[in-house]
């Protein structure tokens, strides 16, 4: 370029700021009028909220171009509300939306139109104070409803990003001003008049600012600086330190699952690894808190294995420690933990757990574990208030016979109710209930797999009749009040407790005992031990666990439940598990609030819930649960096919070059990566699939796996055929029912996926592209604005109509704005 024309096309870009003497570029002219008018035309057809955030946006730019000052900004923001603002109670017929969008409005005035909910729940909550208590009611519900549950880290031991806190800080801001203004900081007035429980806006307050000092205080509110939250949250099934001890000599496995790649050489302070294996820590008590972590601590030190540390930078008494030696430390330490007394006990049951449904009472213990957690942050613990897990014969004398309860459903997952602490633990026990069927089942122990004779046959009888017996006995003692009554004052801890409206909830669960019964043989038929059974007619279906007799009633194991079932059963499970509770709360004499009581039932069946109940209506939002397995179905699918083409793949060569030249080919390294090659690669894909299929099929996989590793690729494509046949169908995405697509695809929610075995995925956004033009000129000016619009509504599963597409980001030559 000739410096003639670079002095001609610079005078032209630029001019002179006097002020500072200095040449800057000229300010383009800013379409001011022009876009107002748009705006307007579009008034019609937008809500009032919309029409607030577009001449706010308009009023930003103007001011970032210079086109006018920030005094003009606030006297035409002011003049664009009280354009606004008078239809707004006419447009909505809920009061409480009404108030929320003033304020909004207030927000948006004083911060700005371009604020996600985030930026906008923080100026909701400096408004409160500037608000009537009427309208800051609302407000401060609405700052509450925005609180998400927390769902965990994706891997325990790994860093995970903290926890986002803001719902929380924008809610404690909020209720702060609002308890201060109108209340005259008596938490529990404010608490009551929001209709809220104090124990559980207390817990909010505990979770998100720490834990009590010592002299009482707590961390305050700040933005500037994050709020601490420890790397490794605090895992939902979390129990006390001796029970976890217990656990290390008992169930090691438990902790050396957690020694990972990912975990094993990162250090983590005692309070950390006290998140990481399990260990509860009151939040309310940091004093015993400190004990526990000492204790731990104590116990890593103490050998036999030399743990490795590092300093605390700034904590010269602080460590971090080595998570595998640790592990390795205490599982040495507790190897040999005398067990005494109900610890014993406990073992002893786990093993017996363990033997007869594993995955069952492991996902029991955490149910269990996730009641009492709830309970604690209501403030409405106590022993007797969760319900027990039911069983027709107690573990204890089931375990005594092997033979006999082999193939019985009795004790299995459909013979399983909800069952009252006290009938369950201690009216049975004090009856001699249980005992009495010792010597029933002695003797047909003795029968099973024997060809019935005239004389065992009567002896089946006589078993037959005295088990009924017994069970009319325990069934007249609790529908009886004064039987009852005589009964529990057997226990000394009962003579100053029982209570009469207690007693008499009691005295309603005779339909909650199933029923022992035997089948008596033909003579010269053999009596088998499906032949005992326990019998469900006389158990109320509510209190039958899961409802699994609804969703599966030839079930008998967890395992025999596809993913459908058990999302069902664990939604049915949580929603009885509410309705018991709350039925216990009213009628058990501890007379709660009728509004606590629906607090707590909410709670319990939303804080951890993952489902819905039975039945699942098209065109709704999947739930939680189901969303999850399906993710894994989508995950196994994806394994599947890797595995399928890599094993083919190596197969295929051997087939086609002969055996030596086919390994040689499979065994050669790619070109740009020479240290991977095809047999790597099945290798990888076969170890990827065994990580997201269940444990029953492990060995299938490792045979494939060592077939691949030991070059025999005819045979580990035979194994995979073999496998793929006898997969069961229901663990593939491509056997998901059709009436839950369309659906977002679990891999990747920028798709859609139409049907299970659809091998076109539609788009779920469109982008909408749009070139700002000089308004003399007529000519580009290079600003553009991309809009991305959601075209697929993934709550109800449809497809928006062409106009009625969701605007969910914004990206200018000034960069991205989310709108959600």
């Amino acid at each position: 370029m000739k410096v003639k024309d670079y002095d001609q096309m610079m005078s032209h870009l630029t001019e002179k700021d006097y002020q500072s003497n200095t040449i800057i570029p000229k300010k383009k002219p800013f379409p001011y009028e022009s876009r107002l008018k748009t705006i307007k035309e579009v008034d019609p057809a937008v809500s009032p909220q919309t029409r607030v955030f577009l001449r706010n946006q308009l009023l930003d730019d103007a001011l970032e171009a210079g086109y006018i000052t920030q005094e003009q900004y606030d006297s035409a923001a002011k003049k664009f509300m009280e354009e606004v603002y008078p239809t707004l109670e006419k447009t909505y017929e809920d009061y409480d939306q009404f108030i929320e969008d003033d304020a909004m409005g207030r927000v948006t005035k004083n911060y700005g139109g371009r604020v996600g909910f985030s930026g906008a729940g923080l100026a909701l909550a400096k408004e409160v104070g500037n608000l009537t208590l009427s309208k800051a009611r609302p407000i401060i519900k609405k700052l509450l409803g925005e609180i998400q549950p927390y769902g965990g880290a994706k891997n325990i031991g790994e860093a995970t990003v903290k926890t986002d806190r803001t719902a929380e800080l924008n809610f404690i801001e909020g209720m702060d001003a609002f308890t201060k203004k109108f209340f005259n900081d008596n938490f529990s007035a404010a608490s009551r008049y929001l209709g809220q429980s104090r124990e559980k806006l207390k817990a909010i307050y505990n979770r998100t600012l720490g834990e009590l000092k010592e002299n009482g205080e707590r961390a305050s509110i700040t933005r500037d600086k994050e709020v601490p939250v420890l790397k490794i949250p605090v895992r939902d099934d979390a129990i006390p330190y001796p029970e976890v001890t217990t656990k290390f000599k008992t169930n090691p496995g438990d902790f050396t699952e957690l020694v990972t790649k990912n975990t094993k050489n990162q250090y983590y302070t005692k309070k950390e690894i006290a998140n990481m294996l399990g260990i509860e820590l009151p939040a309310d008590n940091p004093k015993y808190t400190k004990q526990i972590v000492d204790r731990l601590g104590f116990d890593i030190e103490r050998g036999p294995v030399v743990v490795k540390t590092r300093p605390i930078p700034g904590q010269e008494k602080s460590k971090l420690y080595h998570f595998g030696d640790t592990v390795n430390s205490l599982l040495r330490n507790y190897k040999n933990k005398a067990i005494d007394g109900m610890n014993e006990a406990a073992a002893e049951r786990l093993k017996i757990e363990n033997s007869l449904d594993a995955p069952l009472y492991k996902y029991f213990n955490n149910f269990k574990s996730q009641n009492r957690t709830t309970l604690k942050d209501l403030g409405l613990f106590t022993k007797y208030a969760p319900d027990n897990i039911g069983h027709a014969v107690s573990l204890k004398e089931w375990n005594k016979f092997p033979k006999l309860f082999k193939n019985s459903n009795v004790n299995k997952i459909n013979s399983l109710t909800f069952q009252d602490p006290i009938i369950n633990q201690d009216v049975f026990k004090l009856t001699g209930y249980e005992k009495n069927y010792n010597k029933f089942f002695t003797e047909l122990e003795n029968l099973v797999n024997k060809p019935v004779t005239k004389e065992t046959q009567k002896k089946i009888l006589q078993v037959k009749n005295q088990m009924e017996d017994n069970y009319n006995n325990i069934i007249n003692t609790i529908g009886n009040k004064e039987q009852l009554r005589s009964v529990l004052l057997k226990d000394k801890r009962y003579q100053n407790f029982l209570d009469e409206d207690y007693l008499e909830y009691l005295t309603t669960h005779t339909d909650r005992v199933p029923k022992l019964d035997v089948r008596i043989p033909r003579i010269g038929e053999k009596f088998k031990s499906e032949d005992i059974f326990a019998d469900m007619t006389n158990v109320n279906p509510k209190y039958i666990l899961g409802y699994v007799d609804k969703i599966n009633p030839a079930a008998k194991k967890l395992s025999d439940l596809n993913m459908q079932e058990r999302a069902l059963y664990d939604a049915n499970l949580r929603m009885q598990n509410s309705e018991i509770l709350k039925e216990f709360y009213e009628k058990s004499g501890l007379r709660l609030p009728k509004e606590q009581v629906e607090e707590l039932a909410d709670d319990l069946m939303y804080r951890y819930a993952t489902g819905g109940r039975v039945g699942f209506a098209g065109g709704t939002i999947i739930p939680k649960a189901l969303q999850t397995l399906f993710k894994t179905a989508a995950q196994v699918s994806d394994a599947i096919r890797n595995v399928k083409n890599s094993v083919f793949d190596n197969w295929n060569n051997v087939r086609m070059f002969g055996e030596q030249e086919g390994i040689a080919k499979n065994l050669e390294g790619y070109t740009n990566i020479p240290s991977q090659n095809r047999k790597t690669s099945a290798l990888e894909n076969i170890e990827n699939l065994k990580k997201v299929l269940p444990e029953k099929y492990h060995k299938d996989i490792d045979v494939l796996k060592n077939a691949t590793d030991q070059n025999n690729f005819k045979t580990a494509w035979d194994k995979f055929e073999e496998f793929d046949k006898n997969l069961d169908p229901t663990l593939k995405f491509e056997n998901i029912p059709e009436e839950y697509f369309p659906m977002l695809d679990p891999l990747n929610d920028a798709f859609v996926e139409i049907g299970p075995k659809s091998s076109m995925k539609m788009p779920r956004y469109s982008f909408r592209t749009s070139m700002e033009l000089d308004p003399v000129t007529k000519k580009p000016t290079g600003k553009y604005t991309q809009e991305k619009l959601e075209i697929f509504d993934p709550e109800t599963r449809t497809f928006r109509k062409e106009g009625e597409e969701k605007l969910v980001g914004v990206d200018t030559d000034k960069g991205k704005e989310g709108l959600n």
